[in-house]
This record gives structure tokens, C-alpha cells and sequence, in this order.
């Protein structure tokens, strides 16, 4: 599942996390960008085999090479404590409000990127 957040450990990021961990005995998170504190994308893996993706990759020569992106994610990956976190379900869906939070932040952060060069709305 690949999800937007706001930091690696947003509360959407935990709930979906406690929500698949209720139908998989494995839940790993996979961040896709830095800093863990800002707003990216994020790829949560459920599985009921412990995943081994990524295992054995050369580490890149440094953060600037082109290998970094590929194991970037691996390399950063965790695993939620999901204990008293809220799972999902039909009754109880707070996922559209979180949702407009991230949107707001994201739309903040692309007002502020082209808002430098004059062609932000």
C-alpha cells in the first residue's frame, strides 16, 4: 500500500498499520523520503512471510549516488507498535479528515516551492 503522510509515524501511518496487522502476521513500513518529520510517501508491505526484499544489496557509495534510491526504503524500513493503536473499520473511518490535514500540508509545501519564482496561485 502506498499512503502520503505527514512523517513516517503519522496517525494514518499507524492505524494502517494496526488495520492490516489484524489479517497479516507482518506489517513493514518502507519510507521513501527524508526527513522522517516531513510529508512523502511511505509503503506499507503485509505479508504473513517475513519479507526479505532488498537483502543483500551493495550500500551506496554515498547518499548522492545513483544506487541510494534503491535501497533507501530497505534501509530505513520499520515496524509499527501497533499495541492500543485504533484499527479501521466501517464504524469508525477517520481516514477522509487525516486525509485533508496531508492534503493541506502538501499544498502549503507546493505554494511555497513555485512561490519563489513568482508563479504560485
Amino acid at each position: 500500500m502506498n499512503i502520503e503522510a505527514v512523517g513516517w509515524h503519522d496517525i494514518l501511518v499507524h492505524t494502517l498499520a494496526a488495520t492490516l496487522a489484524t489479517q497479516f502476521e507482518y506489517v513493514t513500513v518502507l519510507p521513501m523520503a527524508e526527513p522522517p518529520n516531513q510529508i512523502g510517501n511511505l509503503v506499507l508491505l503485509a505479508s504473513d512471510k517475513k519479507t526479505e526484499i532488498g537483502e543483500g544489496l551493495p550500500p551506496p557509495q554515498s547518499r548522492f549516488s545513483r544506487d541510494y534510491h534503491r535501497v533507501h526504503a530497505w534501509d530505513n524500513r520499520f515496524e509499527v507498535d501497533v499495541t492500543g493503536v485504533q484499527v479501521l473499520t466501517d464504524e469508525l473511518n477517520p481516514v477522509d479528515v487525516w486525509s485533508e490535514r496531508i492534503n493541506l500540508v502538501a499544498r502549503k509545501d507546493l505554494h511555497e516551492y513555485f512561490g519563489s519564482a513568482g508563479i504560485s496561485w
